[in-house]
């Protein structure tokens, strides 16, 4: 009698209108997985994905958090789902709840306190800190008893900048140039987002990283790369438009240093900045998930959500290398707002070339030959948007746009 043919493992992926939604599809699909997709939207870039095996409308992990936890629990009870992959706002909700989740599937993630190490920002800068990890200059309210007063006597020079501990894509940054301004808006902002810090701007003039690392259980460094923004919009300070790969050791030696100290476990993103000044590359903060760039990694050979997958598992693979030619990354909607909102000297001397858009270097985020219709998902979602306020605020940033600025460019490497 022949024997039957076990189907694949199914996985499940939440959070799939994201960017890094149809990357992580295509990542598990291709390793031979049945990609349960979840989402709170029902037009959106990952459902239409040719490659979801399954999709199911989940409670928003944003707004309702504990109905999400609820959902989610009773999700794995009454399917067989063989591993979680949380992305974006839903690592946090399934942080909290992992050890119920991991009665019923797999889960790759730090502990929840170590966790809010990474997802809080104040906690991470203090533990870079504590390290000798470079960090822009930062005051901690509670360093100075409370006392606003006290903690603006200690800065010199202006302008500063406001940020929420918690909060993603430069949301609720406030800038501040004298100190009336700063005591102004720091109780605002507190209200608003919870706990705030006080950091030094670092001037324009040299590019931003971003370093990716996946580490074990034991917190050895399974796989590493680091990439730059050359583009970002808002210009003033939000998400990458177009990214290239390149060589910093440094960079990843620290975050690697970084990620032991806390003693992580999975994947994790780090955001840096060259400062001008002092030509030193400095932590801004721990993106503790995939981001929206994800697909760089697997562009080059790092195909992070399949090697979480046999990580924990306790499947041993082998780590490829990364390709040695310059990549990039795009994303088309975002860097023609960059585009349309910089001066002609940013826009016409730019590098890359703004123009240059058949270049077999680059790939297009959520533009697929071979998976066509997840950009259509992406196109149908925004159309239906538009007539609410959230759309400007969310991916047109209308309201966060204060003035035009010349972006600096260095030179890649």
């Amino acid at each position: 009698m022949k024997k039957k043919k076990m189907p694949p493992p199914s996985v499940l992926v939440l959070d799939v209108h994201r960017k890094a939604g149809a990357s992580v599809i295509h990542s598990l699909h291709k390793g031979g997985l049945r990609v349960v997709a979840g989402s709170s939207k029902r037009i959106n870039a990952g459902f239409f994905s040719r490659y979801c095996y399954k999709r199911v409308i989940h409670p928003c992990t944003e707004t309702e958090k504990e109905v999400f936890q609820d959902w989610l629990i009773q999700f794995l009870r009454s399917h067989e789902i063989e591993m979680v992959f949380p992305i974006s706002f839903s690592v946090y909700p399934t942080s909290e709840i992992q050890n119920e989740i991991c009665q019923y599937s797999l889960y790759l993630a730090p502990q929840h306190n170590i966790f809010m190490n990474g997802y809080r920002k104040i906690s991470t800068l203090k533990l870079a800190r504590e390290i000798d990890i470079p960090i822009p200059k930062t005051w901690f309210i509670e360093d100075y008893a409370g006392d606003l007063d006290r903690l603006i006597a200690d800065i010199s020079d202006w302008p500063v900048l406001i940020k929420p501990s918690v909060s993603i894509a430069a949301r609720g940054i406030t800038w501040c140039y004298n100190a009336e301004q700063l005591k102004a808006n720091y109780p605002l902002l507190t209200k608003t987002w919870g706990d705030c810090f006080v950091q030094d701007f670092v001037p324009p003039g040299r590019y931003q990283y971003k370093a990716d690392w996946l580490v074990d259980y034991q917190q050895n460094g399974v796989a590493g790369f680091v990439f730059g923004k050359a583009r970002w919009y808002p210009p003033a300070g939000g998400s990458s438009t177009l990214n290239f790969s390149t060589e910093k050791p440094e960079i990843l030696e620290h975050a690697l240093r970084l990620l032991k100290h806390m003693k992580w476990v999975g994947y994790c993103d780090m955001d840096w900045i060259d400062d001008p000044r002092d030509n030193i590359p400095k932590l801004m903060e721990i993106n503790p998930r995939y981001p929206d760039t994800v697909e760089m990694g697997m562009n080059l050979g790092l195909d992070f959500p399949m090697m979480m997958y046999k990580l924990a598992h306790g499947e041993e693979f082998e780590i490829p290398k990364i390709a040695n030619q310059q990549m990039f990354l795009r994303f088309l909607p975002a860097d023609v707002m960059w585009f349309l909102t910089v001066d002609n000297k940013a826009r016409f001397n730019t590098w890359p070339n703004w123009f240059n858009f058949f270049d077999k270097r680059t790939k297009y985020q959520l533009i697929y030959p071979h998976d066509p219709t997840v950009f259509l998902g992406y196109l149908l979602e925004n159309l239906l948007m538009m007539g609410k306020p959230a759309f400007w605020n969310e991916r047109l940033r209308i309201t966060s746009r204060k003035q035009k600025i010349t972006q600096g460019n260095g030179n890649a490497k």
